[in-house]
């Protein structure tokens, strides 16, 4: 399944079914944007994406897309004061996004894998699904959590890796990085927040960062 970036896809030949692909960033570095350009590219191919949403309401990332397909900011669609052109765009543009094949869920705080199957397991019943996309694991609770994150997260990830064989889809999830990375001029592995368990079981690893000064581009490196 390609994302439809040129770069990262001829670069790992996109995302394949039943593996999982951790998408890693510090906080605010904008991996939720990223996902959400995945998605948008994904859809207007016609590709079904489920996109579970931890921290955002549908209402926010319907206006995120809105925003994408029209270029008119956020903050004029949220308060709704929009020019006769500007509104033209966005009619245009709600009836399409009306049309792709996208699901996002927005009912879970927290995410369980159970709750995962479950869900994906229904929206399946409507017809295939092409990629499971999750922002992001480190708002994931184990079926059965202990006191230990780094023992949660592991469990988490064998789960989610059970999930993406059962459904043969692929699944993306994005993670954060640890605090360690202020110190780092480029990110590794090591930097994954409780790496141990992202590391053995994800299939593919990619990180999102920017150069060491500040506005310099953003970049998906392949790390795993």
């Amino acid at each position: 399944i390609l994302l439809g970036f040129p770069e990262v896809d001829d670069a790992t030949g996109g995302l394949y079914p039943g593996e999982v692909t951790v998408l890693a960033g510090g906080e605010g570095t904008g991996k939720t944007t990223w996902c959400l350009t995945s998605v948008r590219n994904m859809a207007k191919a016609m590709k079904r994406v489920v996109y579970f949403t931890l921290e955002q309401t549908q209402e926010e990332i319907i206006r995120s897309l809105t925003a994408m397909e029209t270029g008119i900011f956020r903050s004029k669609l949220k308060a709704f004061k929009l020019s006769d052109a500007q509104f033209t765009l966005f009619t245009k543009a709600a009836g399409e996004i009306g049309n792709w094949p996208l699901d996002i869920v927005d009912e879970f705080p927290t995410l369980s894998p159970l709750q995962l199957r479950r869900k994906a397991r229904s929206l399946m019943q409507k017809g295939d699904i092409d990629l499971l996309m999750i922002d992001g694991l480190w708002l994931m609770e184990a079926n059965e959590p202990t006191r230990e994150r780094w023992r949660d997260v592991a469990t988490i990830m064998r789960d989610l890796n059970q999930i993406a064989r059962d459904f043969n889809v692929p699944l993306l999830i994005t993670h954060q990085y640890s605090a360690d990375i202020k110190n780092a001029d480029h990110p590794t592995l090591y930097h994954l927040a409780e790496s141990s368990g992202v590391r053995r079981n994800a299939q593919m690893i990619w990180a999102l960062h920017r150069g060491q000064k500040y506005g310099e581009a953003e970049e998906v490196t392949y790390l795993h």
